[in-house]
């Protein structure tokens, strides 16, 4: 079998030419949320739930978003109905042919690396902010094929592999967890 080699090369974009980002609204506030009750999420600077729900929603599908304060420079892909504080910033695509996933595991460290602030340990009491003309200057490589267009295909090769290694990450760590909670009696 005849293994099909794909040409591709990388060329250095800023986020800005590939994605408007937008920060979410400092209007929704705990307090603006009870009063307009409903079942949207609102997202702010947590990158695992949301702030509270409200009656209605800014944006619609799948976008990639990063938290400005707190934890900065986590991101996270959201799919659905929701809306976002001024602690979160939104990624809205100004090309098709851009894997989200592609482009978060390759920008999230680039990211975190420019952080200022309180740092933790592994995120614990972590107070770290981010202004988002920082993300948009950014430079990330973006494999492009030999029409000239963003290859989308190899960006998913890459995911997968990222994906690969993290759920290896993740075993590798539950495993040592499991180890150091054994008991040994004699």
């Amino acid at each position: 079998m005849i293994k099909k080699r794909l040409i591709y090369i990388y060329i250095y974009i800023r986020v800005r030419e590939l994605f408007d980002i937008q920060r979410g609204k400092a209007i929704y506030t705990k307090t603006y949320c009870k009063n307009h009750k409903g079942e949207y999420p609102v997202f702010s600077a947590d990158n695992n739930k949301p702030l509270a729900f409200r009656d209605d929603y800014d944006y619609d599908g799948k976008y990639l978003t990063s938290s400005v304060n707190g934890l900065a420079g986590i991101l996270t892909i959201i799919d659905g109905k929701f809306s976002a504080t001024a602690d979160r910033v939104i990624f809205i695509p100004k090309l098709e042919d851009i894997n989200l996933h592609y482009v978060k595991n390759i920008l999230e460290p680039i990211l975190r690396n420019k952080i200022k602030g309180r740092m933790g340990l592994m995120g614990k009491n972590e107070f770290t902010k981010l202004n988002p003309r920082m993300i948009e200057n950014e430079l990330i490589p973006i494999p492009f094929n030999s029409y000239g267009e963003p290859f989308l295909e190899k960006q998913f090769m890459i995911s997968n592999k990222f994906n690969t290694v993290e759920n290896i990450k993740k075993k590798i760590y539950d495993g040592l967890n499991e180890l150091l909670d054994t008991e040994i009696l004699f």
